[in-house]
């Protein structure tokens, strides 16, 4: 009996638990659902504003100062170089002599030789007056044919022996212009390679020589940009020539473009410099290239309208590292950032917009 009152006594307490649970349950449900939602909290979006005007697109490369006409003045004869009489980067004139080299060894050869030239023209005169007289002589019947053909062979001889020194005479002095090295155009000198007491041998190079004019030589992957004659080129964002030649031909499996200056440059020759070369301009509705959003399905920007932002689809014509242009051109405030960030501003409604200004 005692167990059956213990029993009913701890049912009655666990319906009382439970009652007791519930009610509490339900009375925390009427407070929670009396309790208002909490407010979201609103997003800083930064905002920029679209306009028209003109936007390039360039791309930079390594250029190799070049000069536009060049010459590396040597001799056709060895010798020792006796003066020199330009120095390094100086102006010189079309004929203004640069270099001497010794000439002694050819001016001795040259007067031993015009003294054999003298006994050779005696000896010839002689031998034509003896042929003359033996004319007479054969024709008077007091000398034999055979004399008389000897002696016009020995006149042939002392002719031929005459004039082969003269040919070597002209030969000489031919040689000894070659011992004065004079400009063969306007120009400045870029190098003076060898120096008075060296020993300059034929074909090796004395002086470099270039007309004064540089011009920029640049390689780039043909399968990456094509270019064509007329492009606009500029150093630090002045415009200085433009591309006047493309070479055919390639140098270590890239293409070589020439570019013509129109504004002097300091650079010496052989230096290297980074060109900007213009690859497309184009006129139109500028924003800046932190407001485009990039879709498979195509390219948005999200505009701001009546206190939400939708993604408006447009066309983009150009851009670059900073700006776009795009098509149509929008009133409104766009929004610029994170692309990410940027394809969702739809789905918010609360926000703080600041102006691109801010957002710099």
């Amino acid at each position: 009996m005692k167990k059956i009152v213990i029993t009913i006594i701890s049912l009655i307490a666990v319906a009382a638990l439970l009652i007791s649970g519930k009610s509490l349950l339900n009375k925390r449900k009427e407070q929670i659902a009396k309790e208002s939602a909490p407010k979201a909290k609103p997003i800083t979006v930064y905002v920029t504003k679209a306009k028209e005007g003109t936007l390039v697109k360039k791309e930079s490369f390594l250029a190799t100062v070049i000069a536009d006409k060049s010459i590396k003045l040597s001799t056709k004869l060895a010798g020792f170089i006796k003066k020199v009489y330009v120095d390094d980067s100086q102006k010189v004139k079309k004929n203004q002599l640069l270099v001497e080299i010794d000439k002694n060894e050819i001016l001795a050869n040259i007067n031993a030789l015009k003294s054999a030239i003298k006994a050779q023209k005696n000896d010839y005169l002689l031998a034509k007056k003896i042929y003359e007289g033996n004319i007479k002589l054969y024709k008077a019947g007091g000398l034999p044919k055979e004399k008389l053909e000897a002696s016009l062979v020995a006149l042939k001889a002392k002719k031929a022996n005459w004039q082969n020194s003269l040919a070597k005479l002209e030969g000489l002095n031919n040689q000894l212009r070659y011992l004065t090295i004079k400009a063969p155009f306007d120009g400045i000198v870029d190098r003076v390679l060898l120096h008075e007491g060296d020993l300059a041998a034929a074909g090796r190079p004395i002086i470099s020589l270039y007309n004064g004019k540089k011009k920029l030589l640049f390689s780039y992957a043909a399968n990456s940009f094509s270019f064509k004659k007329g492009q606009k080129v500029y150093l630090n964002s002045s415009e200085i020539g433009y591309i006047d030649t493309i070479y055919k031909s390639a140098k270590n499996g890239l293409s070589m473009a020439e570019i013509v200056l129109s504004k002097n440059i300091n650079s010496p020759l052989e230096s290297s410099l980074t060109i900007d070369v213009l690859l497309d301009k184009v006129k139109g509705c500028i924003v800046k290239s932190s407001a485009i959003i990039h879709k498979k399905s195509g390219t948005y920007v999200a505009i701001y309208k009546d206190g939400a932002f939708s993604l408006k689809k447009v066309d983009l014509k150009m851009e670059n590292s900073k700006y776009a242009i795009i098509k149509p051109c929008f009133k409104e405030n766009i929004a610029i950032g994170n692309e990410r960030v940027l394809s969702t501003l739809s789905a918010y409604k609360n926000f703080i917009i600041k102006g691109a200004n801010n957002a710099e």
